[in-house]
């Protein structure tokens, strides 16, 4: 689903223990009214729904919650996705962190209306349903949001005022961002990309102002960002000596290329929109924006991990100046790691027991002149470009596929030597690696190090 908006309140632990609650919200119309719940006792205004229960889909619970709320009937088959609201804050009641996921759809009801059934909670805040201008309940939240710390009512307001904004939304239709994210649904499709979501990019946390004001210099201000997945794992032997990532050719390669081809795809699609691919060079953070979208948690590696391609990906974004609606794709499944410490146990270094990434061995790897020590540790794991170690101990990676994706399939060098590194360098390929921008003389001093302490 669409995500059209993330709330986060920043005044949590981000380590602390995630409480996930998911809730479905119907957008019902007659008219220009929408059938809302009133609370008499305290004046706001909130749409029919509340939490899915365990084992319901979201189809049951919307039903159930509308019927409970209201004492409509939902029809069925006119339930449509209209987008998903995040709010993510420091719980009330204890330590922990929030995290509230609101899908919210639009339906019709039939027939009239039979017996609610409030609980305790909404009989003391005198809930009655009824029909009620949008404009007339954005307003009453808005005084109440001001006056009151209710953070949920940011939530119903963010609803009222896009309704009120623009009919492409009530309608649950929008033509130009439709047909952009069909198409890129499809473009997504043809690249073997199946993990992606849409996060506004209002939502998202600038880390890098000086790419931001790049990216508005080229597309001009940013509207959404489409987040995705890119899985590069191969199953290479555990004393390979250099990491996965870099056994193929270079990343950054990859995401030109892929850039290039999404240009060629929408103008073959006579799609006229403004767009950038970001790798390194990403204006946000994007771990915390994929976080934030459903698509995976933070690892004690600190490494974003989905469920399906567990650690070994790459994040990238792609940077539009419009809005654009595409469900999403490939959402994790866990929302936090399972904390069993073999990353930390098992780091040669204790960089991340002494969060000291110097200790790294993927850091010592690349540096251009070594301190003392740094050969042993090379040669003692068998080290000449990065380290996997954490990520190969890791539960969460257990099972997970090789990637679908060809680039990252081919021309594999799994265990670097002196002999494929010259030639690579004779057939002018060298600068197609990810090792390249250190230098011929890294890699091969490093090989050497292996070589001569075996």
């Amino acid at each position: 689903m669409n995500i059209l908006k993330v709330f986060d309140k920043g005044d949590y632990n981000p380590d602390a223990p995630r409480l996930v609650r998911n809730a479905v919200r119907a957008v019902i119309r007659r008219g220009d009214k929408l059938l809302l719940i009133k609370s008499e006792a305290e004046g706001y205004y909130k749409l029919p729904g509340g939490g899915i229960e365990r084992e319901e889909d979201h189809l049951d619970a919307l039903i159930r919650e509308v019927d409970e709320e209201t004492g409509y009937s939902v029809v069925a088959d006119t339930v449509k996705p209209l987008g998903l609201i995040r709010e993510i804050r420091r719980s009330l009641y204890d330590s922990d962190t929030f995290e509230q996921n609101s899908y919210i759809y639009t339906c019709e009801i039939s027939g009239s209306a039979g017996k609610t059934h409030m609980t305790d909670n909404e009989k003391r805040r005198r809930y009655i349903p009824g029909y009620f201008d949008i404009s007339e309940a954005f307003n009453a939240d808005k005084e109440i949001s001001e006056r009151s710390d209710t953070d949920f009512l940011l939530r119903e307001m963010y609803v009222f005022k896009m309704l009120m904004k623009s009919d492409k939304y009530t309608k649950g239709k929008n033509k130009s961002g439709d047909n952009i994210g069909a198409i890129l649904g499809e473009f997504l499709s043809s690249e073997n990309i199946d993990t992606y979501a849409v996060v506004p990019y209002s939502s998202c946390k600038i880390i890098n102002p000086c790419a931001a004001e790049s990216l508005i210099t080229k597309i001009g201000e940013p509207v959404s960002v489409l987040m995705f997945c890119v899985p590069y794992y191969t199953k290479l032997s555990d004393g390979a000596g250099i990491s996965r990532y870099a056994a193929a050719r270079d990343y950054h390669l990859y995401f030109r290329l892929l850039s290039d081809r999404l240009g060629k795809f929408l103008n073959s699609r006579g799609a006229c929109v403004k767009f950038a691919v970001t790798g390194d060079n990403s204006p946000i953070d994007e771990r915390a924006a994929a976080m934030t979208c459903g698509l995976g948690f933070i690892g004690k590696n600190g490494l974003l991990i989905n469920s399906k391609y567990g650690s070994f990906i790459f994040l990238c974004g792609i940077y539009f100046s419009s809005h654009i609606l595409l469900d999403s794709s490939g959402i994790s499944e866990r929302t936090e790691c399972l904390d069993c410490g073999k990353c930390v146990s098992e780091c040669p270094g204790n960089a991340l027991l002494l969060r000291d990434y110097t200790r790294c061995l993927s850091y010592i790897s690349q540096k251009k002149h070594l301190d003392e020590g740094d050969e042993d540790r090379l040669a003692s794991t068998g080290t000449v470009w990065g380290c996997d170690i954490c990520q190969n101990v890791c539960p969460h990676n257990s099972g997970i596929p090789e990637t679908p994706i060809e680039f990252f399939r081919t021309d594999l060098i799994p265990n670097p030597t002196l002999e494929n590194i010259s030639a690579l360098s004779h057939a002018g390929k060298f600068d197609d690696r990810a090792f390249a921008w250190r230098g011929r003389q890294t890699i091969e001093r490093n090989i050497k190090i292996n070589t001569s302490k075996k």
